[in-house]
């Protein structure tokens, strides 16, 4: 745990909440000095809880962690953990849990897989004390770990404890002041209510009196037998560490185990429980975001849940089908979602859902089995749960489709900003208000593939404050899958150019990220062949990275970094022509810039190049990026 425990890291500008203060002073409920030491949580003394420290990646260079576990209070004020936990860093892998997992077609049969090591019992823990303090607080001290050996230094959690039970009173919930915020915010110097003094800056936790042994867990099999269950929607939050931004996003959905109930999605479409001795389900979930990859169009997620170790241990996982390309397989055994669970299980025995985390490495596809990479930001870390809507009544994100975002640099700034999503295109509008020197929105809108729009508004100077408003098209089916607003600014008068502060934004919602560099798409293409990929810049030179796939003939790429002064450097990819690889296709990678000019590349020209034998190449397409996108 030393990786993960950090006293002080909350310091460093971590997520934090915006908007939901004035509901947390109305959940006052029972004033903290009328509750002695001894009450348990909620009258509740066995919770199943999950527990991230996820930070925007410049912040604790990719040092994110998520704690899935156990705690159990005593009535004389002491409460001890027993907890799985892993590291970004330490690069965990996917294991099997369910060795070729037969559910019937459509189903694909396949191993079910979980995170490396939670197929044992929980390894690590905490002793400790707990408190109340004002505002439903909840305090958690831990001084000793699991051997019942001092702390170096206590560990402290400040929890929100919900004065409301649910499922009848069967159930308490306790989670960090943060975890139901829409959007998060690193600039805000050290979050609201800070969740804990070490590090740890989401949680979520389901209590009861049920036991937390193997006998309290419902068999999986059950939640397409027993009508309470198959035909539940299960939904929840889920925040999430990923490609440099934390963000809110939801899990679960509207589809019910049997495709039956209110509102389900899937009335043909329904879970297959595996045959023979394994307790696990698959799914086969139609018309998905899932996207098309190597020539393979399929819209499906294959979804499988099994049991794992004992007690209350459950494992998920899921995957695009697309992803399997045009390779002929089955399995997909790379980057898929791995997410191992806890049951929540209320007073009666009866199921509720599910806390857990997420916790995958990123895979290199170019080898056959798994290896992990140093690309951080395609790691996926997260807390989440995912429960029964009509009992415990999870808060989930807001419904619709207008997004907010915020700008700001020194005084100036924009902080009513809407993005309203429509099928291929977003409208955006707000109102900038300069307070010194020169500002103006850019707005740039993306997909997967590198295709983009971008719309810049008139710029305000000191002293004026103007509406804005506009719309980013991309029309192709989808539309947008992100947008990133962007704030230029210039001091002297001149026309902004600097970007002081960037948002990138989701269907989803919006998350600050950081500052650091956009990360502008780029896609240049001939025919069926085609180069998409993205640079992520630096102060004076830019990484690259992408895959060139060829349908005819040979192609390859070049990047040219240009500076104001005529200076530039140059990076080609090596030719790829038909039948050199299994797929038509090859990733291309490296860093090109000016580290002895100021300010570095102006510019970088992407080409899509053909050889052609004793003449110049040929020029197919171009595409143009500066540090706030590519055209």
């Amino acid at each position: 745990m030393k990786n993960e425990m950090r006293r002080g890291l909350l310091q460093r500008c971590t997520a934090a909440l915006f908007g939901t203060l004035g509901l947390l002073a109305g959940m006052l409920v029972i004033p903290a000095e009328a509750q002695a030491a001894t009450e348990l949580p909620g009258g509740k003394a066995n919770w199943v809880v999950s527990v991230g420290g996820l930070e925007i990646p410049e912040n604790n260079n990719y040092r994110n962690w998520v704690r899935l576990g156990y705690y159990t209070f005593q009535a004389g004020g002491t409460v001890t953990t027993d907890f799985w936990t892993w590291n970004q860093r330490d690069s965990p892998l996917r294991v099997p849990a369910v060795t070729g997992a037969n559910c019937g077609a459509p189903v694909p049969t396949c191993d079910i897989r979980t995170v490396d090591g939670f197929g044992s019992a929980a390894s690590k823990g905490f002793r400790g004390t707990y408190s109340y303090a004002p505002q439903n607080r909840l305090v958690i001290t831990w001084t000793k770990d699991k051997s019942g050996a001092a702390l170096a230094e206590p560990l402290t959690e400040s929890w929100v404890l919900e004065p409301t039970l649910l499922a009848g009173g069967g159930v308490a919930r306790m989670r960090s002041s943060n975890y139901y915020a829409e959007q998060f915010d690193a600039t805000v110097p050290g979050p609201v209510d800070a969740f804990s003094d070490y590090g740890a800056t989401f949680g979520i936790g389901y209590g009861s009196n049920a036991s937390l042994g193997t006998s309290s867990r419902v068999p999986i099999e059950q939640l397409l037998t027993t009508p309470e269950y198959r035909t539940e929607k299960y939904k929840g939050s889920f925040i999430t560490a990923n490609n440099g931004v934390v963000r809110r996003e939801g899990t679960g959905g509207d589809w019910t185990f049997s495709g039956e109930g209110t509102g389900a999605s899937n009335p043909s479409k329904p879970w297959q429980a595996c045959a023979g001795e394994a307790e696990c389900l698959g799914y086969l979930q139609p018309g998905t975001s899932c996207k098309p990859q190597g020539g393979n169009d399929s819209k499906n997620r294959v979804r499988y849940l099994a049991e794992t170790g004992t007690g209350r241990q459950n494992t998920e996982e899921y995957w695009c089908e697309s992803l399997l390309g045009s390779s002929g397989k089955t399995c997909y055994t790379h980057n898929s979602h791995p997410r191992p669970m806890l049951q929540v299980i209320d007073d009666a025995g009866r199921f509720q859902g599910w806390v857990g985390v997420e916790a995958f490495t990123h895979v290199d596809t170019r080898e056959k089995e798994q290896k992990e990479t140093a690309e951080w930001k395609g790691y996926y870390w997260g807390v989440f749960d995912m429960v029964s809507v009509s009992q415990l009544q999870p808060k989930l994100s807001a419904a619709g489709t207008v997004r907010a975002f915020q700008l700001a640099h020194g005084n100036s700034g924009v902080n009513d900003g809407t993005l309203n999503w429509g099928p291929r295109s977003v409208s955006f509008a707000g109102t900038n208000r300069a307070v010194s020197g020169c500002r103006k929105v850019e707005v740039t809108a993306m997909t997967p593939n590198g295709l983009s729009d971008r719309a810049t508004t008139p710029k305000v100077c000191a002293g004026a404050s103007s509406p804005f408003s506009g719309t980013v098209t991309i029309d192709v089916p989808g539309g947008p899958s992100r947008v990133q607003v962007t704030y230029l600014a210039s001091d002297n008068g001149t026309e902004p150019t600097a970007p002081k502060y960037t948002m990138l934004c989701s269907r989803s919602g919006c998350a600050y990220t950081s500052y650091q560099e956009p990360t502008p798409n780029f896609r240049v293409q001939y025919g069926q062949s085609h180069a998409l990929g993205e640079l992520n810049w630096s102060e004076r030179s830019a990484t690259f990275s992408g895959n060139n796939h060829v349908a005819s003939g040979c192609r390859y790429v070049e990047l040219i970094a240009s500076a104001p002064n005529g200076t530039s450097d140059r990076r080609t990819s090596s030719p790829l022509c038909v039948g050199m690889e299994a797929d038509n296709t090859r990733p291309f990678a490296g860093s090109i810039g000016l580290s002895d000019v100021e300010g570095g590349a102006g510019h970088v020209d992407i080409r899509y190049l053909e050889p052609v034998t004793g003449a110049a190449p040929r020029v197919l397409d171009t595409a143009t990026c500066t540090r706030n996108g590519c055209v």
